[in-house]
C-alpha cells in the first residue's frame, strides 16, 4: 500500500476512538472563499523559446506581462474537538481551485550540426549529447498562445489528490502532567518557526509544548520535528524532518521574550531550487547581448560560441532538474509586549548559516550567512483607529552565477528559508486576500535573492464589528544592487475593505499599486491587482 494513503489512514485511525467516546465535544466548520482578481504590470520571469528562430525571447524578460483577470475557489471543512486530555482535528481544504494561464512547451537539446543558437527541436532529430552534461532533452516554454488548466493549490487536482489527499490538518494530541503542564501532539498541523521568517506552513511530525509556569517558572518550552512539506512521505523521496526549539519567558498572557534555533538538512532540492530564478536571469540578460554564432573548429576540438553555450545554460536552467543539498542552522531572538494604553512592540531578529550545494545548472558549493530582522509598533489611538509601523530586513546577495563567472568567493549572504511566510503588503509580498489561497514555498528572499528592506505603514479602522478598513504603504528597496544597476523596488499602496453584513457572508475588495523602480530597468511600468471576494461561513 502507498506510505501517503497508510499514514493518513493512520492518523484517522488513531483519531477514532477519541471521536467516538464523546462526539459532543466535537466542533465542526466549513468555508467556501470567492475570489475574482484583476492584474497587470508583473515583470516577466520567464522568457520563452521560438521554434521559428530556435532562440530565447530574451527581450521580454523583466518586462511588463499582459494583463490577466481570473475566478477562483477556495473550499475547506475542519474538525476539532477535545476528551478529557485528548485534543484532535482533521481539516481538508481545495487549495486556489482556478483555471490557470499555461504556455505551449517545447522539447529541446544541443543542436547538430551546430546551429548559431546551439539548440534544436528534439522531435527534429538533430539532438547531439546533452546539454552542460546533463539531460539530453528538456522541455522549456516555448513562444505561443497560452492555454488554460484547472489547477488547486497550483498543480492539477488529480496530482494534488495523490500527493497530500487535500487533508492539511490530521493529528492527535494529549495535555498530561500536573496541572496540564505538557502538550504532546503528532500528525500533521501547521508549524512556525522563527515567526514566520523561517517556516509558516502545514507539515508532518511531532511537536511538544511545555508551560512550566503551571507549576512556578514563567518559562514556555517548544519543540519539533517535522517534514516541512505539505505532501505525503513517498517512499521514493528522500526527505529529512526540520528540528525546531525555542524558549520563550512569559511576562503576561500575551507578553513574551524568548529565543530559538532550527536546524535542516535538505537532500530533496528544496534549497536549490531557490536559486533558479536566479540562473534564469544572469543568462537571459546576458543573451541580451549577444549574437547568435556559429561554434568553431579548434585544434582541441568544437568550440561553441559564447551565444550557443549561453543559450544552452538558459535551457538547463529552464527544463533541467534541480539537483543539490544544504545543512541550515537558524537562531535568534523574538518578543512581544505591551506597554501604557494600548501600545505594542514586537520584534524578531534570526541569522542562517551553513553550506548548499547546487547544480541550476551551474556547479556551486557556498558557506551561508544571512541576517533578517523584524520590528512592529502599533498603537490604538481611538477605540475604532488602528496605527502601526513596521520595518522589515531580509539580506541578500548576487546570483551565485555572477560569482562563478568573475571567480569571486563562493559564499552566499541571502536569508535563506524553507517555506517563509511574511505579509507586510499585498503585492511585493502576496498578502491580503491572496494570503487564504496560497500554498507556501520556498522562495529567495527579494526578487531572485537580492533581499528585502523598507518600512510598510499601517491604519486599520473598524467602525463597527461588521466592516473593517485597511490601508497600507511601503517603501522596497534591495540591500543589493539589482540587474540594471537600481536598487529600488518601488512604493506600494494597499486599500482593504471587509464588509459582513450577515455572519456568515462577508464581502471584501483590495485595490493594491506598486510603482516599480529602478531595480525593474528601463521598460518597468505599475503593477496593479484588484481582487473582489465573497467569502461564505458555517455555522
Amino acid at each position: 500500500m502507498p506510505l501517503r494513503p497508510l499514514a493518513a489512514a493512520a492518523l484517522l485511525a488513531a483519531a477514532g476512538p477519541v471521536l467516538a467516546e464523546e462526539a459532543g465535544a466535537v466542533q465542526a466548520r466549513a468555508l467556501l472563499h470567492t475570489r475574482v482578481t484583476a492584474q497587470q504590470g508583473e515583470p516577466r520571469l520567464e522568457p520563452r523559446f521560438d521554434a521559428s528562430t530556435l532562440a530565447f525571447q530574451v527581450g521580454d524578460y523583466f518586462t511588463p506581462a499582459p494583463a490577466e483577470r481570473h475566478g477562483s475557489l477556495f473550499l475547506a471543512a475542519d474538525l476539532s474537538g477535545r476528551t478529557g486530555p485528548w485534543r484532535w482535528a482533521l481539516g481538508f481544504d481545495s487549495g486556489e481551485l482556478r483555471r490557470t494561464p499555461s504556455p505551449p512547451f517545447a522539447s529541446i537539446c544541443l543542436s547538430r550540426p551546430a546551429q548559431p543558437t546551439g539548440l534544436a527541436l528534439a522531435d527534429g532529430g538533430a539532438c547531439a549529447g546533452a546539454l552542460l552534461g546533463r539531460e539530453v532533452v528538456v522541455q522549456v516554454p516555448s513562444a505561443g498562445r497560452d492555454t488554460t488548466r484547472l489547477t488547486a493549490g497550483g498543480r492539477a487536482p488529480r496530482e494534488e489528490l495523490r500527493q497530500t489527499l487535500f487533508v492539511r490538518e490530521a493529528w492527535v494530541g494529549i495535555t498530561t502532567g500536573r496541572n496540564d503542564f505538557a502538550f504532546l501532539r503528532a500528525g500533521r498541523h501547521r508549524f512556525s518557526v522563527a515567526d514566520g521568517l523561517v517556516y509558516d506552513d502545514y507539515g508532518l511530525g511531532l511537536e511538544a509544548r511545555l508551560d512550566l509556569g503551571a507549576l512556578g517558572p514563567s518559562w514556555e518550552v517548544h519543540g519539533a520535528a517535522f517534514l516541512p512539506t505539505r505532501d505525503w512521505p513517498d517512499a521514493g523521496t528522500a526527505r529529512s524532518p526540520l528540528l525546531f526549539l525555542r524558549l520563550d519567558r512569559m511576562l503576561s498572557l500575551f507578553d513574551h521574550v524568548g529565543a530559538f534555533a532550527a536546524y535542516f538538512h535538505d537532500d530533496a532540492g528544496e534549497v536549490a531550487s531557490l536559486f533558479r530564478g536566479s540562473a534564469v536571469e544572469v543568462s537571459s540578460l546576458r543573451l541580451q547581448g549577444l549574437t547568435p554564432a556559429p561554434s568553431t573548429v579548434q585544434p582541441g576540438g568544437v568550440v561553441p560560441s559564447a551565444y550557443q553555450q549561453e543559450a544552452r545554460t538558459l535551457a538547463a536552467a529552464l527544463g533541467g532538474p534541480v539537483d543539490g543539498t544544504a545543512d541550515l542552522v537558524w537562531g535568534g531572538l523574538s518578543a512581544g509586549l505591551s506597554f501604557g494604553r494600548g501600545h505594542r512592540v514586537s520584534a524578531a531578529a534570526a541569522v542562517v548559516a551553513g553550506t548548499v550545494r547546487f547544480t541550476v545548472p551551474l556547479a556551486f558549493e557556498a558557506s551561508v550567512l544571512g541576517w533578517a530582522a523584524s520590528a512592529a509598533y502599533e498603537v490604538r489611538v481611538h477605540r475604532d483607529l488602528l496605527l502601526g509601523a513596521r520595518f522589515l530586513f531580509l539580506s541578500g546577495d548576487a546570483p551565485p552565477e555572477e560569482k562563478v563567472r568573475f571567480s569571486l568567493p563562493h559564499r552566499y549572504g541571502g536569508f535563506v528559508g524553507v517555506a517563509p511566510w511574511i505579509t507586510a503588503t499585498n503585492l511585493f509580498f502576496k498578502g491580503g486576500l491572496s494570503e487564504t489561497f496560497a500554498a507556501r514555498q520556498a522562495s529567495a528572499p527579494g526578487v531572485n535573492g537580492r533581499g528585502v528592506l523598507g518600512p510598510v505603514l499601517r491604519a486599520l479602522w473598524e467602525p463597527a464589528e461588521s466592516f473593517q478598513a485597511e490601508l497600507r504603504g511601503a517603501w522596497l528597496e534591495a540591500p543589493v544592487t539589482g540587474p540594471f544597476g537600481g536598487r529600488v523596488y518601488g512604493p506600494e499602496v494597499d486599500v482593504n475593505l471587509r464588509w459582513s453584513p450577515l455572519a456568515w457572508l462577508s464581502l471584501s475588495l483590495e485595490a493594491d499599486q506598486l510603482w516599480s523602480g529602478s531595480f525593474y530597468g528601463p521598460d518597468r511600468a505599475p503593477v496593479r491587482k484588484l481582487i473582489l471576494g465573497v467569502d461564505l461561513t458555517a455555522p
